[in-house]
């Protein structure tokens, strides 16, 4: 399943970038207008073999707790696939995820995500982490969060307190 997402990723990167490249000299003449178009229509018709995991059908398996759904879900939070359109992806996932039934192994891999979102995932969907942390919130997860706030770099000291001032205003962890 990993090697499908990155290989995934990575074509919808190329495909978008064809795009990127193509659009800055559509401009120059009538040819480099067209294979902007050709490459546009190649882009919008590109179905990729993760796009089931995507729709709707699909996030609402992933809500009754599908079990291939819930483990794509989450390869796709591990690894973090960077594409076009990828963090509204991975916004819908993560809120489904928070009312899903996870079984221990599964809980621990969603634990390292929240951590591992701490650590680099200064992104658009960071937000929808700490909300997640409220549901899997630990005291391991708090323990992990106040020693980066203390010792991290400095976006992962902002990122690690954000989180767990979601935590604190939802949550009462017992000692």
């Amino acid at each position: 399943m990993k090697d499908r997402i990155n290989r995934e990723a990575n074509k919808i990167r190329e495909l978008y970038e064809k795009v990127r490249s193509t659009y800055a000299h559509r401009d120059t003449d009538g040819l480099a207008y067209l294979e902007w178009q050709k490459v546009c229509e190649k882009f919008h018709c590109y179905r990729s073999s993760i796009d089931e995991y995507f729709e709707r059908d699909a996030l609402a398996r992933l809500a009754e707790g599908s079990p291939s759904h819930v483990e794509f879900a989450i390869t796709f939070l591990e690894l973090d696939p960077w594409f076009f359109r990828s963090g509204y992806i991975k916004e819908d996932f993560i809120h489904r995820l928070k009312r899903v039934d996870l079984d221990d192994m599964q809980r621990k891999r969603v634990l390292r995500i929240l951590v591992d979102a701490v650590m680099s995932r200064g992104t658009r969907e960071y937000k929808r982490y700490c909300r997640l942390a409220i549901v899997f919130a630990t005291e391991h997860l708090v323990s992990e969060l106040f020693s980066i706030r203390r010792l991290g770099e400095p976006g992962q000291r902002s990122r690690a307190k954000l989180m767990l001032q979601y935590i604190v205003r939802h949550v009462s962890l017992e000692t």
